[in-house]
C-alpha cells in the first residue's frame, strides 16, 4: 500500500508540474519534397477483383504462396518463441523484410505477399511477440503487451540474423513496415543501419492519436498507471475483440478486403489482438521519442519512401513530417482517400499504390 501511495504522489507532482507541457501541441511544416501518388492505375494481370476478393483470396492468392511456404519459429533472445515464414522462390530480385503493425498478424498480408511474390521477390514475415502465433507474456489474447519498444527491435535483429540471412545467402534486403511496424522498422534502421538497402515505411507510427484525450495527458496517465502496476491493464476505451461488423470505423477502405480479416480473425484467437495496454501505451510513447532523435536519425542510411494516407485515424503527420524533414534518404508520398491501412484500400488507390511500391524497390 506504501508504495501505492508514494507513485500516486510521484504521478500527482508529474501531473501538477506539467500543466504548460500538457498543454503543448507540436507542429512541423509539410516537407518540400513531399509528392501526391500518381493516381493513374497501371492494371497488373493478377490484382484480385474486389468483387470476387474472398474466392480469389481462397482460390488464387493463397494457393500460390502454399507452393512457397516455409514456416517455423525461432527463439528470441529472452526465449520467447516467435512465429515466422518465408516465400523464397529462385531467381528472386531480392528479398523483401515486412514487419507488421498494431494488432495485427502475417495471414492479413497474404496478399501483398502474392503481389511481391509474382514481381519477383522473396518475402520474409514474423508475427511479432504478443501477436498472432508467437508467444505472448500476458494470458488474455486480446491485449497488446511489451515493456519496450526496443525488445520488437531486438526480435527483429535475431530474426535476420538467424533466420532470413542464413535462407537469403548474398541476397539485397529491403524493408516493408507498417504503422507499429513501421517504428520498429525506423529504429531498427537507426540501430543496425547496414541490414537494408531500401525501406518503406507505411503510415508508420512515428507519432500517433490518442483519441478523446490530449497526447501528452495520455502520456503522463500511461507512465502513472505503470507506476500503480496497472501496466497490463487495458488503456481507457480499449478492450476485448467483438466480432461486430462496423466497417465504418475500420482502419481500411476496402469493404470486401475488411468483410474477409474480419471474418479470418473471428475463427482464430491467435488473430484477435484488439487494445493496448498501459505498458504497451508507455512504450510507444518511448519509442516514437527516440526514433525522432535527431542524433538517431543521422545514422540511417538507406532511401526511405514514407506513404502518408489522407483519412488516417491512427498515426500522426507531424511524426511522419518530422522525420521525413531531418532523414535527408526520406520521401514522402501523399495517398488522397487513403486511410490507415493504404494496402487494404479499394483497388483505385490500392493499384496506383502497388505501382509505386514496385517503382521505388526496382529503382
Amino acid at each position: 500500500m506504501k508504495k501505492k501511495i508514494v507513485a500516486i504522489g510521484t504521478g500527482l507532482a508529474v501531473i501538477g508540474g506539467s500543466a504548460g507541457y500538457l498543454l503543448y501541441s507540436p507542429s512541423e511544416p509539410v516537407p518540400r519534397n513531399r509528392g501526391t501518388l500518381d493516381m493513374t492505375q497501371k492494371q497488373g494481370n493478377y490484382y484480385l477483383d474486389e468483387l470476387r476478393y474472398e474466392e480469389q483470396m481462397n482460390t488464387i492468392a493463397i494457393p500460390y504462396l502454399e507452393k512457397y511456404k516455409q514456416e517455423g519459429y525461432f527463439q528470441a533472445d529472452d526465449n520467447i518463441q516467435l512465429r515466422y515464414k518465408m516465400f523464397l522462390p529462385k531467381d528472386t530480385r531480392a528479398t523483401i523484410v515486412i514487419s507488421h503493425g498494431f494488432t495485427e498478424f502475417m495471414e492479413k498480408y497474404n496478399e501483398m505477399i502474392y503481389y511481391f511474390l509474382k514481381e519477383g521477390y522473396g518475402v520474409c514475415m514474423l508475427d511479432h511477440r504478443g501477436h498472432g502465433g508467437s508467444e505472448r507474456e500476458i494470458e488474455n489474447l486480446s491485449k497488446v503487451y511489451v515493456e519496450d519498444m526496443d525488445v520488437y527491435v531486438e526480435d527483429f535483429h535475431t530474426f535476420l540474423e538467424d533466420v532470413v540471412i542464413p535462407a537469403n545467402p548474398n541476397k539485397k534486403l529491403y524493408l516493408y513496415a507498417h504503422s507499429m511496424g513501421g517504428c520498429v522498422g525506423a529504429l531498427f534502421l537507426e540501430e543496425y543501419p547496414k541490414y537494408f538497402e531500401k525501406a518503406i515505411l507505411n503510415a508508420p507510427m512515428l507519432g500517433f492519436k490518442t483519441e478523446d484525450y490530449p497526447q501528452n495527458v495520455a502520456k503522463v496517465t500511461g507512465n502513472l498507471m505503470c507506476l500503480l502496476g496497472q501496466g497490463d491493464s487495458y488503456v481507457f476505451g480499449h478492450g476485448d475483440f467483438s466480432r461486430e461488423y462496423d466497417f465504418e470505423k475500420a482502419c481500411m477502405s476496402s469493404e470486401a478486403r475488411y468483410s474477409y480479416f474480419l471474418n479470418l480473425r473471428s475463427e482464430n484467437e491467435k488473430y484477435q489482438n484488439n487494445g493496448a495496454t498501459f505498458e504497451w501505451l508507455k512504450s510507444a510513447f518511448s519509442g516514437t521519442d527516440r526514433v525522432r532523435e535527431k542524433e538517431n536519425m543521422k545514422k540511417i542510411r538507406c532511401p526511405i519512401l514514407i506513404f502518408q494516407a489522407e483519412n488516417d485515424q491512427y498515426v500522426t503527420d507531424y511524426g511522419e513530417y518530422y522525420f521525413a524533414n531531418h532523414v535527408k534518404q526520406a520521401k514522402l508520398i501523399y495517398v488522397p482517400g487513403a486511410k490507415h491501412e493504404i494496402f487494404n484500400s479499394e483497388n483505385n488507390i490500392l493499384i496506383p499504390y502497388y505501382n509505386k511500391v514496385f517503382q521505388f524497390y526496382k529503382k
